[in-house]
């Protein structure tokens, strides 16, 4: 069942295979992946990413299970049609930032302190395992995620340090 997935995935320990990681791709990837569900749901998702963005160096696998994870929550959590979710990303000195935004139900108040850790959930149905596990990736990447401020919607931000593999093309 979920719950049996949900929780051997969060408790393997997995060897990083890094790799030179274009984050425009990764995301157009992820996107396309789930697009049966952004199409159901008639979301609209909009990526703005420079091309000239330099790569991350990263698990490409690792990284497409957090972004399937943030992009599936933030669909789920449109009300109605015509949610928009944005995807973004810049560099910030030695690191990409990437901001994955909705405009959708938001995340209540009571479960924003504690939303990384498992088996806390704002969903029915929910395992508590999905954005716990998200973290523990971003972790083990020596990035950070935080839950941004909006006044509607959620918006994860993703910080990943840029390695010097990333300069040699």
């Amino acid at each position: 069942n979920k719950l049996t997935r949900d929780l051997l995935g969060y408790a393997k320990t997995q060897d990083l295979i890094m790799e030179r990681v274009r984050v425009r791709t990764l995301l157009e990837g992820v996107t396309e992946k789930l697009n049966p569900k952004i199409r159901e749901k008639m979301v609209h998702v909009k990526i703005e990413i420079p091309e000239t963005l330099p790569s991350i160096y990263g698990d490409k696998d690792r990284l497409t299970q957090v972004f399937i994870n943030l992009i599936s929550n933030s669909v789920e959590a449109m009300r109605s049609a015509g949610g928009i979710v944005e995807l973004s990303a810049e560099r910030e000195g030695d690191r990409i930032v990437v901001r994955c935004r909705d405009n959708g139900a938001g995340i209540p108040r009571e479960l924003q302190d504690k939303l990384f850790m498992p088996f806390v959930s704002g969903k029915k149905g929910g395992t508590g395992l999905g954005l716990a596990l998200v973290k523990k990736i971003i972790e083990d990447h020596d990035g950070e995620i935080t839950l941004g401020k909006v006044e509607k919607g959620t918006e994860f931000i993703i910080k990943l340090p840029m390695r010097q593999e990333n300069n040699k093309e």
